[in-house]
C-alpha cells in the first residue's frame, strides 16, 4: 500500500488580478488547492476521496464544505467570499478518507 500525505495550499486573487497573495478580501475569490501525494511528493494517480471543512472565524461551516474526489490526487476549490462574510482567519482542513490523514491551512480574510 502506498503511503499518502495530504497537502493544502491557498492563494487568493481579485477577480481581475493574478493569484498568489497570502490572504483575501471580502468580495474576492480565494483559490484553495490540495494534493494527495506519495512518499516522494508525487500526486497519486487515482481519484482520492477527501472531506474538506472550511470554517469561518466563528467556527461555522462555509459554503464549499463537503466531500470531493481529488482526480489524479489534486483538487482545486474556488471560494467566493461575500461582502457580508466574516473577516478574520478561516480554517481549511482536508481529510483523506482512505487513510484518515489530514492537512490544515489558514486563510486571512480582510475587509475590502
Amino acid at each position: 500500500m502506498r503511503r499518502r500525505r495530504v497537502h493544502g495550499h491557498r492563494s487568493a486573487h481579485r477577480r481581475r488580478e493574478n493569484r498568489g497573495t497570502a490572504g483575501a478580501k471580502l468580495g474576492e475569490t480565494a483559490t484553495v488547492k490540495f494534493a494527495v501525494v506519495d512518499k516522494n511528493g508525487r500526486p497519486l494517480d487515482a481519484v482520492v476521496p477527501l472531506r474538506v471543512d472550511i470554517r469561518d472565524p466563528s467556527g461555522r461551516d462555509a459554503e464549499r464544505t463537503g466531500y470531493y474526489g481529488a482526480k489524479d490526487g489534486r483538487l482545486e476549490l474556488k471560494l467566493d467570499l461575500a461582502t457580508n462574510d466574516s473577516p478574520g482567519v478561516w480554517q481549511i482542513r482536508a481529510r483523506e478518507l482512505a487513510s484518515g490523514q489530514t492537512a490544515t491551512s489558514y486563510l486571512r480574510v480582510s475587509k475590502p
